[in-house]
């Protein structure tokens, strides 16, 4: 099946449901001349995060107390997309684009200790073979944060199964139908009104955000830094 557009495409973190559960998640060198660094502009705010794209689809984002570098990653370049603030930073991933199983790279070695944790949102999309409307602005499934390794100052995110790409909220089809009658336009409603469950055909549920949380410490006294990368997922495919 092929993918088209997103008919619509913005999150409100008001409406969000989290939940948790008890199961165990799965978590060039080259001889030419270095690729100029393309500054993607950001809103900040007291604590500046610095995104910056090379030309050979490597991002870094760069913290106070540290930096991570995300090698073969396209984002979205539009300058109202890009932007972080003091505690979060927001990337958009291209259609095909991926930061599962990614090994970052974290840089330079901050002095104190730092931890990272992952975790995924998923969410519902209407799909009519090409189109979909994806429900953003409605109910989610939040995994739990799930700490991830680090070594030699890399860590390898983790790869979620099929299990955990279709987990949702125990939600009823009357509810899911009114849903779709309210965020989709149009013929939307009449394409889900005769299935009986959330994952039943032209209904889906799959990822649509990844969030990595980086916790630093800079010694046993000091406070512990929270900063955290939301990356938006292409839904309808």
């Amino acid at each position: 099946m092929s993918c088209g557009g997103n008919l619509q495409n913005e999150t409100s973190e008001a409406s969000e449901v989290s939940v948790s559960d008890n199961q165990t998640r799965e978590t060039v060198e080259t001889d030419e001349a270095e690729e100029p660094i393309i500054p993607i502009p950001a809103t900040v705010s007291d604590e500046e995060t610095i995104i910056e794209k090379t030309e050979m689809n490597l991002v870094e984002i760069q913290f106070d107390f540290a930096g991570l570098i995300i090698d073969d990653i396209d984002v979205w370049e539009d300058d109202e997309l890009k932007n972080s603030n003091r505690d979060t930073t927001f990337l958009y991933l291209e259609l095909g684009s991926e930061i599962e199983g990614k090994t970052i790279e974290i840089k330079p070695i901050p002095k104190g200790k730092i931890k990272v944790y992952q975790r995924h949102k998923n969410s519902i999309t209407i799909m009519n073979e090409g189109p979909h409307c994806d429900l953003l602005d409605w109910k989610h499934y939040h995994s739990e944060w799930k700490e991830i390794p680090i070594q030699n100052n890399r860590f390898k995110t983790i790869k979620y199964t099929r299990k955990d790409r279709e987990k949702f909220l125990d939600i009823g089809m009357d509810e899911l139908k009114k849903a779709v009658s309210i965020h989709c336009e149009g013929h939307w409603a009449d394409l889900v009104k005769n299935i009986k469950a959330v994952n039943e055909y032209p209904s889906g549920v799959g990822i649509s955000h990844i969030f990595l949380k980086l916790e630093y410490k800079e010694n046993p006294a000091s406070d512990t830094i929270v900063k955290t990368v939301s990356f938006e997922i292409p839904m309808g495919c």
